[in-house]
């Protein structure tokens, strides 16, 4: 028999009067330029995985760059117009979203450097960050939209 995934284990949260609460919203933020090496296509497929099995997950992405319009027609497309904002001033969030297809990690490494939580997709460079900050660095395969929402969930 195979190991059960923690994450199927737990229970709704119960108020007093017995109904489950509302889960709580996992604020992400990104800092990158609007490329196709960002990964953020496949992203927004994870947020949107993630927004479809109930939870809040709410995406602040900052930059601007070549795929700008891909990327806002990706989240309209998708229905994400309400809970993903291109271009919104930069603040924290509970989490930093990394989803590149290259080995870049400028951003993602500052954000650790300062405490923050980050979820990253795989690479040589992540993988050294990971040595440097193994509780606060999840890192899924390049990709992988599946992988990434579950992380998302699991991290925020």
């Amino acid at each position: 028999m195979g190991a059960v995934p923690l994450t199927s284990l737990r229970a709704p949260v119960a108020s007093e009067t017995g109904a489950a609460r509302p889960r709580p919203t996992t604020e992400v933020v990104t800092v990158t330029a609007l490329t196709w090496a960002a990964g953020l296509e496949h992203a927004l497929v994870a947020v949107h995985r993630a927004r479809c099995a109930g939870h809040d997950v709410r995406w602040r992405i900052h930059g601007d760059g070549p795929e700008r319009e891909r990327v806002v027609f990706t989240i309209h497309d998708l229905g994400l117009d309400e809970v993903v904002t291109l271009g919104a001033p930069l603040g924290g969030g509970d989490l930093y979203l990394h989803p590149r297809l290259d080995d870049e990690v400028g951003d993602l490494a500052h954000w650790l450097a300062v405490g923050g939580r980050a979820v990253a997709t795989d690479g040589r460079r992540v993988r050294e960050l990971a040595v440097r900050h193994p509780c606060r660095l999840w890192r899924v395969p390049r990709r992988d939209p599946a992988a990434m929402a579950r992380t998302l969930v699991e991290a925020g």
